[in-house]
């Protein structure tokens, strides 16, 4: 049976050093998919598609945007579909919920995956690439992927140090530890708290969101299960501690890639 060779993009440092370390050391690359949820920063956006050109450019390997800038329609119509069991049956969704796997995950990036996968590789053994790093060893699965940061023992210090060297830092690690859509439920509130510090658009996406699941009466209804004005109440706190928001000593741009 033929192979096909496919990695999987985040965006995240780990995944982009990753298909950037693929690259250079000539593994073979059939494909890098990156899965758009709609609800990406806009600094991720700029580096998808500075990253993507370059790749391409420099090293002839494909690079697919799967529902690129589509998932917010995804996304609305399950938010606004009603639950069809449990304790909010006949309720809209809401928000996801914020421990476990939720339908977001699922529909924005596993479906759209899989069936890409499927339409194009079908007849193929299919063998997928994650950027998972060899610092985060409960992650791994035995499920046919492949790890090559684990391979590489490739700490996630690393592949930071490593992506700012060659000029292709990612602008939102100056602020976050871990990066993914701006309002997802999951994140911790360190990263919310730094969202509502430096990124105020996207803060207010994220009231009005809130503001409309409460209008139509949401089975999830609150922010990773707080009101808005307990979040704001907790940032304040926040403040007065002087919580540290930023997570490199001094901030990177996008980098020239050039390096």
């Amino acid at each position: 049976m033929k192979k096909a060779y496919i990695a999987s993009w985040s965006g995240g440092k780990d995944s982009t050093y990753m298909v950037d370390e693929l690259l250079r050391r000539k593994y073979p690359l059939d494909e890098v998919i990156f899965c758009d949820t709609g609800y990406e920063f806009p600094i991720m956006y700029d580096y998808i598609e500075k990253c993507k050109k370059y790749w391409e450019s420099k090293y002839d390997v494909k690079i697919t945007l799967l529902n690129w800038k589509k998932g917010k329609d995804v996304w609305s119509k399950w938010a606004e579909s009603p639950f069809t069991k449990g304790q909010y049956k006949g309720k809209p969704r809401g928000f996801p919920f914020h421990m476990g796997m939720s339908w977001c995950t699922r529909e924005l990036k596993i479906k759209p995956y899989e069936k890409y996968i499927k339409d194009k590789y079908d007849g193929y053994e299919v063998l997928t690439y994650v950027g998972i790093a060899y610092d985060e060893p409960n992650r791994i699965r035995e499920n046919g992927e492949i790890y090559p940061l684990f391979e590489w023992k490739t700490t996630e210090k690393d592949a930071t140090l490593a992506l700012v060297e060659r000029g292709l830092h990612n602008p939102l690690y100056n602020h976050f530890h871990r990066t993914g859509c701006f309002n997802c439920p999951k994140q911790s509130l360190t990263s919310l708290y730094t969202l509502y510090k430096h990124y105020k658009k996207e803060w207010c996406d994220i009231v009005k969101m809130y503001e409309y699941y409460n209008e139509i009466d949401a089975g999830v209804n609150k922010f990773k299960g707080y009101t808005i004005d307990e979040l704001i109440e907790k940032f304040k706190k926040y403040e007065e501690l002087g919580k540290p928001t930023n997570y490199l000593d001094e901030e990177q741009p996008i980098g020239c890639f050039c390096r």
